[in-house]
């Protein structure tokens, strides 16, 4: 943190948090400015202090380039504008007006995709101008998801029980100027249908978006699909009462899936299949070697649809947090054995998830 900075008014109310995209950074908008904090260590990387609340902050790849929303009772912007903040030139360097209140944001190297409650703008980070808009069901909460891979473009939302899944093609093309001078962007939305019963809560895509969770308001199970054929391959129990989850997020080796609800617990289901040897083995062994086995895991196999077989896992890991504020969980690349969890409260939370005992808290402290 800047010299100058540490003299002046220090942040009293956290507004946002919420990972980078490769989750070795965690940004923090607060009622004076916004904070880029590293994290695993913790260090305080970048403070601004912009005199007014900051309620949205997204950052570009491993750039300086971020988008600010403002947010609080005295926002530093209006809450339906988007500014491009360039920390290079310490200055606001474009900004984006919406007809409505931005709810949530998402800026790659060739676009930026604003959520608002019934509709999501797609912009040209080029030139700032329109080039998609989309009318969507009622999203107050901004439900959606983005891979985070700077090399893919892929975006989730929900609509009717089902979940839209757009892949942008165009923006994946490298080196290509006429990004630069697009007007309209072509694009065609694929449906995973009825992907739950109710109404969709969470969703969230793995880094390179071949793979889609997600949650209902139940918040009892947890579904995953292959966002390429938009089949469902697992399909995991969180609990048996109703939970609002905060968050899911994939391990950058598709491995675990964590949670985190407003029962004050993190769940950590495990991906990885069981080895064909292990399922003839259980087939072999009778129905109650078969059962046992699999309880093993937490849960028991059931058939679905075109003969594929997986059961209701439990969860992997299970451990209580300290707090039931709205908490969102990410892992770091190449590391499985921790885990992290911030709160819109402030609260930050490093878990180990090594060994038979249930997991540790190694870290704790408070963001402000």
């Amino acid at each position: 943190m800047e010299e100058e900075n540490k003299n002046m008014a220090r942040p009293k109310i956290v507004y946002y948090v919420g990972f980078n995209f490769d989750s070795e950074y965690f940004t923090v908008g607060t009622d004076i400015g916004f904070q880029i904090i590293k994290t695993n260590s913790f260090d305080i990387i970048l403070s601004r202090i912009l005199n007014g609340g900051i309620g949205l902050v997204k950052i570009l790849d491993q750039t300086n380039i971020f988008c600010l929303v403002g947010g609080g009772k005295y926002p530093r912007f209006s809450p339906n504008k988007l500014m491009i903040w360039n920390d290079n030139k310490n200055d606001i360097t474009n900004e984006f007006r919406c007809n409505s209140f931005i709810i949530n944001c998402y800026i790659k190297k060739n676009c930026i995709i604003i959520i608002c409650q019934d509709m999501i703008t797609i912009i040209n980070l080029k030139n700032m101008k329109i080039i998609y808009n989309i009318n969507t069901i009622n999203n107050p909460t901004g439900i959606s998801s983005i891979s985070n891979s700077p090399k893919k473009y892929i975006f989730a939302f929900p609509e009717k029980g089902n979940i839209s899944l757009i892949f942008f093609n165009e923006f994946e093309k490298e080196n290509n100027e006429e990004l630069k001078k697009m007007k309209k962007l072509e694009i065609s939305i694929n449906l995973i249908k009825n992907a739950h019963k109710g109404n969709i809560n969470t969703l969230c895509l793995n880094y390179d978006g071949s793979k889609l969770a997600s949650a209902s308001e139940r918040g009892t199970l947890v579904r995953v699909f292959n966002t390429k054929d938009r089949n469902l391959i697992f399909e995991f129990r969180r609990g048996n009462t109703d939970a609002y989850i905060y968050s899911l997020n994939f391990s950058f080796d598709d491995s675990l899936l964590g949670l985190t609800s407003d029962h004050g617990t993190c769940h950590i289901f495990s991906l990885k299949k069981t080895s064909t040897n292990e399922k003839n083995k259980s087939k072999n062994s009778g129905y109650m070697s078969y059962l046992s086995n699999n309880l093993s895991f937490g849960g028991v196999g059931k058939k679905i649809s075109n003969a594929l077989s997986f059961g209701q896992e439990l969860s992997w890991k299970k451990f209580d947090i300290p707090h039931r504020e709205r908490s969102f969980i990410s892992f770091l690349a190449n590391d499985n054995n921790n885990v992290y969890v911030i709160d819109k409260s402030g609260n930050y939370l490093s878990i180990n998830l090594t060994g038979e005992q249930e997991p540790k808290i190694i870290k704790k402290k408070k963001i402000i």
